[in-house]
């Protein structure tokens, strides 16, 4: 069963995209496949990137949201590790924070409840904007890699507040709830 996407950037009807519906065979076999033709091109790794709602709008039901988030969580891990026992999910938590009043902790949590703590790693990209570590509650137990964007897309120049970068991480270090941090990263995306 297909589910359509909606919402990036108004996009016309027919430039949609679609996802399978969590929970399927389908998902699971495609997702393998992918994985199977990636490594064939691009050797063996054992990480992968994964943002399927990245600033779209989730098709799920309300009246069962939980539930089919935990599917969706579910149902990516298990592609992946279908394809490789060893993968790693590699998320950003940028895709929370883009439609922060849908991610609310409930369905942060319910998406992740089902993929275990090793198999998923969340690159807490821009938290000189915003700390998903900190409204997630360091993310449910997910390692997670504390970043910062200084050049978000379109500024080419490296620059940022450099008091923050100064201190923020150390506060981090020193909060108590920051749950399973694994590293530090920087996210240049105008680069």
């Amino acid at each position: 069963q297909l589910r359509e996407l909606k919402g990036w950037n108004n996009f016309p009807a027919e430039n949609k995209s679609f996802i399978l519906a969590p929970g399927t065979s389908d998902f699971v076999t495609i997702g393998k496949n992918f994985i199977n033709e990636y490594k064939r091109t691009f050797n063996t790794v054992n990480f992968f990137l994964a943002d399927p709602f990245n600033e779209n709008t989730i098709p799920i039901q309300a009246s069962n949201r939980e539930s089919e988030l935990a599917m969706y969580g579910k149902s990516i891990s298990d592609a992946i590790a279908a394809a490789d026992p060893e993968g790693v999910w590699v998320m950003p938590g940028t895709t929370f924070s883009h439609n922060g009043t849908f991610w609310d902790k409930n369905n942060v949590k319910a998406f992740l409840s089902l993929v275990p703590d090793n198999k998923m790693i969340i690159i807490d990209i821009a938290n000189e904007n915003f700390s998903g570590w900190k409204k997630y509650e360091g993310f449910y137990g997910k390692p997670w890699i504390y970043s910062v964007v200084p050049n978000y897309g379109g500024n080419t120049q490296l620059g940022g507040d450099l008091p923050f970068y100064s201190c923020n991480p150390e506060e981090m270090l020193s909060n108590p709830k920051k749950g399973n941090m694994a590293g530090f990263g920087i996210s240049p995306e105008g680069i």
